[in-house]
């Protein structure tokens, strides 16, 4: 597998709204589910920290490309 690939799908299984997050590189895959009715800067938190969990439990740094402190994406 070359680079990181992020993917978001719908997970109707988990309930109406719900949406998957897998992150996978060569090192490994995370997944993490955001439930709906929160806040559009919770679902932020909750990719950063599913970001830097892909990290920690693979031992790599393969999101780092994704976290926009590190790929010079301007910050509000």
């Amino acid at each position: 597998m070359a680079g990181t690939n992020l993917v978001v799908r719908e997970a109707p299984a988990v309930g109406p709204g719900s949406r998957r997050y897998r992150l996978d590189c060569a090192h490994g895959s995370t997944s993490a589910v955001v439930l709906p009715g929160g806040s559009p800067l919770g679902e932020q938190i909750a990719l950063q920290m599913l970001l830097l969990r892909h990290d920690r439990d693979n031992g790599c740094r393969c999101s780092r490309e994704l976290r926009p402190e590190y790929a010079g994406v301007a910050r509000a």
